[in-house]
């Protein structure tokens, strides 16, 4: 429970008034929790929790983007930033 949880906890949609393309939504995970998350052998995020966030997203009609994040701890503070540029009025969504 703890992978997916976490997964979702730090995904966030951003829909910008008047924007013709699909919303996108970032994904951040810590990528250490096989086989739920994980870096394969080739360098890249796999496993059930990223190719379920795949599918849905995909499916709902929107654009999604992974991130690896250094840890479990760093995904909170991650979000914590984030909603702190947000409460300025800042995103980091600029088109």
């Amino acid at each position: 429970m703890r992978s997916i949880s976490v997964l979702f906890a730090v995904a966030v949609a951003v829909v910008q008034p008047g924007c013709t393309t699909a919303p996108a939504v970032r994904v951040a995970t810590d990528a250490v929790f096989p086989p739920f998350h994980y870096v394969d052998e080739s360098g890249s995020l796999a496993g059930f929790d990223i190719e379920f966030a795949r599918q849905a997203l995909e499916r709902a009609g929107m654009q999604v983007r992974f991130e690896r994040a250094e840890s479990y701890a760093a995904l909170f503070a991650g979000l914590q930033q984030w909603r702190l540029r947000r409460d300025r009025g800042d995103d980091g969504n600029h088109a």
